[in-house]
């Protein structure tokens, strides 16, 4: 299976558009959203992510076939840590799931971004709590640590 992380050029900004609706649609049910009027959850920071230096679009690709996307910050929000990378967004389709996609994807996205990382999961979503813990616990060796928040997890270590 080819794995590829692939940087997402502001004219395909619509093909992560389309997949955030799939995974709000997922998240809909640890957070209860709705969508609007015309059948969209929409996602209001999508715009930012070609404007801002500090936040990084990709695509997942699975063998030539889009496979999810991730979105990455750094300081974003305000209130955190400065110098502090975190995932945004973190999709992949059902048909790729559990087969070592999303690991392959979270390692090459840490790569990526050597330095401080925060990887936030809601309490609701305890396959991801799961799937962070494993992946993180792999890729530093145990070198991270677990703060328990009201909301949920957050999982920091640096790279």
């Amino acid at each position: 299976m080819n794995i590829e992380l692939v940087p997402v050029q502001e004219k395909d900004k619509s093909i992560v558009a389309n997949l955030l609706e799939l995974y709000e649609y997922d998240f809909s049910e640890f957070i209860g959203t709705d969508v609007d009027e015309q059948g969209k959850y929409g996602y209001q920071y999508l715009d930012f992510y070609w404007l801002e230096p500090n936040r990084h679009p990709f695509l997942i690709k699975v063998d030539g076939n889009i496979g999810g996307c991730v979105l990455v910050n750094l300081n974003v929000p305000a209130e955190k840590e400065s110098n502090v990378h975190s995932i945004a967004e973190f999709f992949v389709m059902r048909k790729y799931r559990r087969n070592g996609v999303g690991r392959h994807i979270a390692n090459k996205i840490f790569d990526a971004f050597p330095g401080k990382w925060a990887v936030t999961q809601l309490n609701e979503n305890k396959a991801a709590q799961i799937f962070w813990k494993n992946v993180i616990q792999e890729f530093t060796d145990g070198n991270f640590q677990v703060q328990e928040t009201p909301n949920g997890l957050v999982l920091t270590f640096s790279n």
